[in-house]
C-alpha cells in the first residue's frame, strides 16, 4: 500500500510539472464559423480561438422545431451546443495554448454593453 501511495505521489508531481497555465485575453468578437472565434484586442492583434465542450459558458439546448441558423440545419429533438457569444460582443476569455499554437478557450466572459 505504501508503495502504491508513493508512485501515486510521484505521477502527480511528473504531470504537474508538464502542465500549462492559463491565460487571459479580452477583445471583440469579430466572427464566429463553428467552432473556431476569431478575437481582436484592443491592440488591434486578431487571435483565433478553439471552442470545445469543456468551454463552461455553452449550454446545451433542445430543438422543439426544425430551425436553419447560419447555414446549419438544426432537427426537431436532438439537441446542439449552443453559444451564447455572438459577433461584435466583448468577451474576456481563459484560454490555454497547445503545442500545435492552438488557443482552446475554457471560460469566457460576455460583458454586456
Amino acid at each position: 500500500m505504501k508503495h502504491l501511495l508513493i508512485a501515486g505521489v510521484a505521477a502527480l508531481a511528473i504531470a504537474g510539472s508538464f502542465a500549462v497555465n492559463a491565460e487571459t485575453m479580452t477583445g471583440k468578437v469579430l466572427s464566429r464559423n463553428g467552432n473556431q472565434i476569431t478575437l481582436q484586442q484592443k491592440d488591434g492583434t486578431i487571435k483565433s480561438l478553439t471552442l470545445t465542450d469543456n468551454t463552461t459558458y455553452r449550454k446545451k439546448k433542445m430543438m422543439k422545431k426544425d430551425k436553419v441558423k447560419q447555414g446549419r440545419t438544426m432537427k426537431k429533438g436532438e439537441s446542439y451546443y449552443q453559444p451564447m457569444l455572438d459577433e461584435d460582443d466583448w468577451i474576456e476569455v481563459v484560454y490555454t495554448p497547445t503545442e500545435d499554437n492552438d488557443l482552446i478557450m475554457e471560460d469566457v466572459t460576455v460583458y454586456d454593453d
